[in-house]
């Protein structure tokens, strides 16, 4: 049986019946067909026609005059507009002033969609045009940078926001001097502060490179490599807490420090080095 196709057992047939008991069909008023102009009683909401062959000469192509001839056409028209069709009025294009005939009480005001483009360019401080269309031209509002003090356009959606600069330099630069010590979330209490001991010097390091293959052990990078303390003790020199990696990663497992300990410690007790196997 494919998926999502189930059999019908004597439980959901049951439930099925019990569901229609004592449900009456909502009674629809009476429709005059397009087509053949009698009227009926529609079997649903979305019914046009009074029968299948109504609806097969609609969608056959033929006009009311192939299928009435021209006097009877007319009649069964104007039947159709007065009894289907809601009363209509003329009304006087804003664009091009021309009249065309809409709905009573609708709220067009355009013949078509390039008169309407048309009138709204012409009058681009319009603020009735700036409230019915989503893109209008005044939608930016200048502020002025908190970290510059230059002169720049934003989104007007942008405003509830509590900073915002004119570039990524400029925000880059609050962010650095607004995070700084215990401000920022990866605060470890100034221990980045605290010196390396005479043991981790550049043939230590060059000894974990080569074991590495040269690569950083997260993203495969083969420059800017730095080697990095699993553990986040400085004074534990041991080959099992000492990993390669490139400047970028090395300052992104700053953060969720006990998921990258148990991920290195892991990969290091079972000999697993990126670049194939380690040189030493």
């Amino acid at each position: 049986m494919p998926r999502g196709v189930y059999k019908r057992t004597s439980y959901h047939i049951q439930r099925i019946k019990e569901g229609h008991q004592g449900m009456k069909k909502p009674e629809l008023p009476l429709r005059i067909c397009s087509v053949c102009g009698k009227q009926y009683v529609p079997q649903h909401k979305l019914q046009k026609y009074c029968s299948y062959t109504c609806s097969y000469q609609f969608r056959k192509g033929k006009t009311l005059k192939e299928f009435y001839g021209e006097d009877k056409a007319k009649k069964v028209r104007n039947k159709i507009k007065t009894t289907l069709m809601k009363p209509r009025e003329n009304k006087i294009c804003l664009g091009c002033g021309g009249v065309f005939e809409r709905k009573v009480g609708s709220s067009c005001k355009f013949c078509s969609h390039s008169c309407a483009t048309k009138y709204w360019w012409k009058n681009k401080d319009n603020s009735e045009r700036c409230g019915k269309i989503g893109k209008a031209l005044d939608r930016k509002v200048e502020l002025f940078c908190p970290e510059c003090g230059k002169k720049f356009k934003i989104h007007r959606y942008r405003i509830k926001q509590d900073h915002v600069f004119c570039s990524r330099t400029c925000e880059g630069k609050w962010r650095s001097k607004t995070f700084i010590g215990s401000n920022n979330s990866n605060w470890q209490g100034g221990t980045g502060k605290l010196p390396y001991p005479f043991g981790f010097d550049k043939n230590l390091k060059e000894y974990i490179k080569i074991r590495d293959n040269y690569i950083c052990q997260l993203c495969r990078e083969k420059e800017n490599l730095c080697i990095h303390h699993i553990n986040y003790d400085k004074d534990d020199l041991s080959e099992l807490n000492l990993t390669t990696l490139c400047r970028s990663c090395n300052g992104k497992v700053n953060s969720r420090r006990d998921f990258w300990e148990d991920y290195f410690t892991f990969r290091l007790l079972h000999g697993i080095v990126l670049g194939g196997k380690s040189n030493v």
